[in-house]
């Protein structure tokens, strides 16, 4: 059940609470007038965890967590990856669910604002991961090209 935390202070961003459970996490920007400037909420840990992000002024983003390597001497930093279609009813259920504790006024703009994303922005998260695919394919391309290219004096880099 996410519980209302204590706003922390991070010098040289905005304040945020973050709130947990087995399910979610939830982290809360605040403006330092005390206003919401985004949230994001990751959902499905621990078996495929993702995040839908909301940043005012900025708009929506869903991505992937990709938690590294699975071996513990090889473990890299997660990092997120652009993800496609947002499970909008499943997410809504078990936020409906164990946010109960949670302000209204937060609950009901986490809500709305997934409603929104679920109604355009799929669109923008395919679009978003075309991009990185094409981005991808560039950047196979450049370092098997470097791959390739002779070094001086003839002999091939590795």
């Amino acid at each position: 059940m996410l519980q209302t935390a204590p706003k922390a202070t991070v010098t040289g961003d905005y304040d945020r609470r973050w709130m947990s459970d087995d399910y979610f996490d939830l982290i809360v920007w605040y403006r330092p007038s005390g206003a919401i400037h985004g949230f994001q909420l990751c959902y499905g840990k621990p078996r495929w965890e993702r995040a839908l992000t909301w940043i005012r002024g900025r708009g929506f983003s869903h991505t992937e967590i990709d938690a590294g390597e699975d071996q513990a001497l090889k473990n890299k930093a997660p990092i997120m990856v652009p993800d496609g279609a947002f499970p909008v009813e499943e997410v809504m259920r078990e936020f409906e669910r164990r946010s109960r504790e949670l302000p209204g006024k937060l609950r009901r703009l986490v809500s709305r604002k997934m409603t929104q994303f679920n109604g355009r922005g799929f669109r923008r998260t395919l679009l978003s991961l075309a991009v990185f695919t094409a981005l991808l394919g560039v950047a196979v391309t450049i370092l098997h090209g470097l791959w390739q290219c002779p070094a001086p004096g003839g002999r091939r880099k590795r």
